[in-house]
């Protein structure tokens, strides 16, 4: 399956998903190219996540952590472990399809320079792996030099954790990042300093199935319409993925910050509890590039809305 310095390494981060891990497994070992190891970095799972891990073997390299630290911890640790030349991040409630790895090694192989970071689409499923939608996203191409779309509008532009590849060499120039900020939302602080300072390449085809169950955070945001509670976590958790990302870049000689006001997602949760104008609010909503068809800006205003009047019942 692996050379002795393979072309990629693949990184499942898993906490407490025993029930979804033994099928991002197989999705790893089921690919059409072989050149790859597979490192399973366990944040201090409760439930029987280590036991199905043991049951590969030599197939996959299992890093346990001694105490749960988040996915940023997991990240850090995971990376230090890395042979490869490509990591490609995989959350153990998703899959990749088999043929990931031979897709991206082509493309790889016709780019004229090294990425920083290769991405890909990804359709959105349900945990039977029933598509929630006939298009994947992102459906933009974003691609090159992303600094100025990503300090004007403050967001990640691009696929979460399963869709992200990185260079080795680049991971080891960012890493660490701090643990304590970056328990959730890990991708998001790792996609805004990318795209701030490296350079990004684009494949538009869906190579992952990234799973909505109820319990992984974006299920959570997306159904957290009326919980003041949830949502003011979910600002506390984007304010701290922002302070990790602006203390990062003078470590790195990057003068440069970005700012969590600009991030239209944030903007829509602090309008739901009344701390920004609903008038620019709606204007930046109009003008953000990051929503692809109308139905999606629609469809977070609806959001918005709902949770603004929840909340106000609430108040």
């Amino acid at each position: 399956m692996v050379s002795k310095t393979p072309r990629f390494s693949i990184l499942i981060n898993n906490y407490n998903y025993a029930r979804f891990l033994d099928q991002a497994i197989e999705s790893c070992l089921s690919q059409t190219f072989t050149d790859y190891e597979i490192i399973v970095i366990d944040d201090y799972s409760t439930d029987h996540s280590i036991d199905i891990c043991k049951r590969y073997g030599s197939q996959i390299k299992l890093i346990q952590q001694p105490y749960n630290q988040g996915q940023g911890a997991a990240f850090n640790v995971g990376v230090q472990h890395c042979q490869g030349a490509y990591v490609c991040m995989l959350d153990a409630d998703d899959i990749f399809i088999h043929t990931k790895l031979e897709i991206l090694a082509r493309e790889l192989d016709q780019c004229h320079n090294s990425p920083d970071l290769i991405h890909h689409q990804m359709y959105r499923v349900n945990q039977n792996l029933i598509k929630l939608e006939n298009q994947p996203f992102p459906r933009s191409k974003i691609s090159g030099r992303l600094h100025d779309l990503t300090k004007k509008y403050g967001k990640q532009l691009i696929a979460p954790t399963s869709a992200l590849t990185f260079k080795k060499t680049f991971l080891d120039k960012i890493l660490p990042i701090c643990p304590f900020r970056n328990r959730i939302n890990a991708d998001l602080t790792l996609e805004l300093i990318t795209c701030l300072i490296g350079d990004v390449y684009a494949v538009m085809q869906s190579l992952s199935l990234y799973r909505l169950h109820g319990i992984n955070n974006f299920a959570n945001t997306s159904q957290s319409a009326g919980n003041h509670q949830e949502i003011r976590k979910n600002i506390s958790d984007i304010e701290l993925n922002y302070d990790s990302v602006n203390l990062k870049l003078p470590e790195i000689s990057i003068n440069e910050k970005v700012y969590v006001m600009n991030h239209i997602y944030f903007q829509g949760m602090q309008t739901i509890i009344g701390n920004y104008s609903w008038l620019k609010f709606l204007i930046n909503l109009i003008n953000c590039p990051i929503f692809e068809i109308g139905l999606d800006k629609i469809k977070f205003f609806r959001w918005v809305l709902k949770s603004s009047k929840a909340n106000q019942k609430y108040n």
